[in-house]
């Protein structure tokens, strides 16, 4: 299990025989505020040595958090294409509305999301496509990245400011949603698309988020954007309905 919260340790071990938490064993303080995660553990005395932290048997080794550092990169090599396809792929469906028909997710993956797609927008100058890896191995996430004016009506009525990029995707795997050694990974795709977008010397950047997904529009916000309209998104011929976020980036 893991806290996000902090808590009290101890820093010097206490005489020999000096009881602790009858739950984890570990001597951590029973009264400190911030301790509401171990309601319902035991105690027997009190602690007279005690320091800020957080339990350490709670923790993940320094050496697992360096391995799993996510890692982001900007693929140049067509041949990654079927690895970017594969994870787009998985991470597609996550982003659909309930309602949405398997038929429907599944053509749009096929005709939009394959590897040859991804090897044209790999190829593409004015197209980028990042990934993120767990720690520079396995790809988690990736993100699409356009650097050029919006050619929906609706977009170019709301996003006016040149130059501009979009956001086309950006998503990661669903195992490292939510997670706090792993929900990073997101954090540092957003960061790394819009130095990207920022370095291509775009002044806004934008992109769409079904109006139904709101743990998406949740993440963005905290990324900076602000919704600037609507506008429609064809699922195999059935219309879905976006925002428009945008988000200015500073120079």
């Amino acid at each position: 299990m893991r806290y996000q919260l902090r808590y009290i340790r101890i820093l010097v071990r206490p005489p020999t025989g000096f009881p602790a938490c009858l739950r984890c064993e570990w001597k951590h303080y029973p009264t400190f505020p911030g301790n509401a995660k171990f309601a319902g553990h035991r105690y027997r005395t009190r602690i007279t040595a005690i320091g800020f932290g957080r339990p350490l048997h709670h923790l993940r080794s320094t050496t697992w958090q360096a391995e799993h550092m996510p890692v982001v990169d900007t693929v140049t090599e067509p041949s990654a294409a079927p690895a970017v396809a594969a994870v787009a792929a998985a991470t597609f469906p996550l982003a659909c509305p309930p309602h949405s028909r398997p038929s429907d997710i599944a053509a749009f993956i096929d005709a939009h999301l394959n590897a040859e797609a991804f090897a044209r927008h790999i190829a593409d100058p004015d197209s980028d496509v990042l990934v993120v890896r767990d720690g520079g191995a396995g790809i988690i996430g990736y993100s699409l990245v356009h650097h050029r004016p919006p050619t929906d009506p609706a977009v170019a009525a709301v996003v006016t400011a040149r130059p501009v990029a979009e956001i086309s995707k950006v998503y990661v795997v669903s195992a490292h949603h939510g997670r706090a050694a792993d929900g990073a990974a997101a954090g540092a795709l957003m960061r790394a698309v819009l130095d990207c977008a920022g370095a291509r010397g775009a002044a806004v950047a934008w992109l769409g988020v079904n109006q139904q997904n709101l743990r998406a529009q949740r993440f963005y916000a905290k990324c900076g954007f602000d919704r600037a309209g609507t506008k429609n998104f064809d699922l195999n011929g059935h219309i879905e309905h976006d925002y428009v976020l945008v988000r200015a980036i500073s120079g």
